[in-house]
């Protein structure tokens, strides 16, 4: 809770990166509310959209912010 991350805007499923487009351009900065973790993948959801998931592979911690 709390850690800020950037939106890389790559990696990731195709399908991935289309639902994140929709809500993030490359290089903002967003504040992870909760991070959901699975067998084979993870998902985090973010203080600036909550009720929305997005695979972590997307993003990367910010340091310094």
């Amino acid at each position: 809770l709390g850690r800020k991350v950037k939106f890389l805007n790559c990696h990731g499923y195709d399908s991935d990166l289309e639902y994140a487009n929709e809500y993030f351009a490359e290089g903002d900065i967003l504040t992870i509310k909760e991070i959901y973790v699975g067998r084979s993948f993870s998902d985090v959801e973010f203080v600036e959209l909550p009720g929305k998931r997005f695979n972590t592979v997307m993003f990367q911690d910010v340091v310094g912010v």
